[in-house]
């Protein structure tokens, strides 16, 4: 058979022809194999060919998993005789550049890079931008995290923010700090599944954070906005019955704890169930102290201490002091005298006595001198005025028991 030059050299072109880069597309995706089926424009068939990460390093990698549809790049080499892909293209950038210029509501999340930044975005909707300033933006779908080199400070947005330490179970409420809309176990799933609180159609809101020791003990607590256990039960105060809106919980090393509440309708309620020996409320010698209060108990089960330096000022339309001992003064051992016992029986029939004598005196024949008669007469007059005087003595607001 006599082949022309010509027919040599066309056939030269086509071998050569095979081993230049090729347009293709990404027809289908095995990632349990990290391979993809290409298929090439100009060249029959389907090429299988593993899958061009950005870097595949020995212990380290950046990777990626093509979309179906995705252009790409291939190059048949000799050394494995096979097809790889050089690189990805898209003919569409400029044309998505200038829709997400346009689109306020950011359902577009694609911008116009500069000079040395890097972009991420998953099809998930997981994004990462590094800027040129230094700062870098991370998305996962709406929820927002930005480390803003620029403003020097750290930015989130998200309906509910949650730190956990390596101790956390999903299924109580410790070892955790919360903020945001309300989220407790689902009670068929408490270990994978959480449900969000509402009231009728209102989501909840929360700050809060819970500390337990290696033992499990609850240690300290602090629990803002509206309430629930890890049961989903609103949380109530048990002296008011109504939903907490505060609590804060502090545990006694060994039995006992202390817990300050604020309920909704802002009753505050602090208890102590520890045997501490102290609570001491210092505000200071500079300070001046109010207390303002419909109505205000002071239990004290042992004994009261209280000492006014200067003086002391008590105004009450009612007063009433209920105690085995009474004392006023420094040192007081002197006791009260009883005025109602002592006009009715004391002072009212001796001045009445001394009146019947002082008549029986009148009527004597041998007092009746003038100068004497008078006298008499007298005295007895001034005791009709003592007795009826003697019921002024007695105080109408200032009042004494046996």
């Amino acid at each position: 058979m006599t082949i022309d030059l010509r027919e040599i050299y066309q056939k030269q072109n086509e071998d050569r022809s095979l081993e230049l880069p090729a347009r293709g597309v990404v027809q289908s995706v095995q990632p349990e194999t990290e391979t993809v089926k290409i298929e090439t424009y100009g060249t029959p068939g389907i090429a299988k060919c593993a899958i061009r990460h950005p870097y595949m390093g020995i212990n380290s990698w950046i990777r990626t998993m093509p979309e179906v549809g995705t252009a790409v790049v291939t190059q048949k080499i000799r050394e494995p005789s096979q097809v790889e892909t050089w690189g990805y293209l898209s003919h569409r950038l400029g044309g998505l550049i200038q829709d997400a210029a346009k689109d306020d509501d950011n359902n577009i999340i694609f911008r116009q890079l500069r000079p040395g930044e890097i972009e991420i975005m998953s099809i998930g909707r997981a994004y990462q931008h590094w800027s040129e300033e230094g700062n870098i933006s991370i998305n996962g779908g709406i929820i927002e995290h930005h480390l803003a080199q620029t403003d020097l400070e750290i930015r989130s947005r998200a309906p509910t923010h949650q730190r956990q330490l390596d101790q956390h179970d999903p299924t109580v409420l410790a070892h955790e700090e919360r903020f945001g809309l309300v989220k407790r176990p689902d009670t068929s799933k408490p270990n994978a599944l959480q449900v969000y609180m509402k009231d009728g159609s209102n989501y909840q809101y929360e700050y809060g954070r819970w500390l337990r020791d290696d033992a499990g003990k609850d240690l300290i607590a602090l629990h803002e906005g509206h309430l629930y256990d890890a049961a989903q039960k609103p949380i109530k105060n048990g002296q008011t019955n109504k939903g907490v809106r505060l609590r804060r919980f502090i545990a006694h090393r060994t039995a006992g704890n202390l817990t300050f509440d604020v309920d909704e309708e802002l009753n505050i309620i602090l208890a102590n169930s520890s045997k501490a020996k102290t609570t001491d409320l210092d505000f200071g010698s500079l300070n001046e102290v109010k207390v303002t209060s419909k109505k205000f108990d002071l239990n004290v089960t042992q004994s009261s201490n209280q000492i006014f330096g200067i003086s002391m000022t008590m105004r009450s339309p009612k007063m009433q002091f209920n105690s085995p001992s009474v004392s006023f003064g420094s040192a007081a051992t002197q006791p009260a005298v009883l005025g109602t016992a002592l006009v009715s029986s004391v002072l009212g029939p001796t001045i009445g006595l001394m009146q019947s004598g002082f008549t029986a005196l009148l009527a004597d024949p041998a007092l009746a001198a003038q100068p004497t008669k008078q006298t008499l007469q007298g005295l007895i007059n001034s005791m009709n005025s003592l007795l009826g005087s003697l019921s002024t003595v007695l105080s109408t607001e200032v009042l004494f028991t046996k």
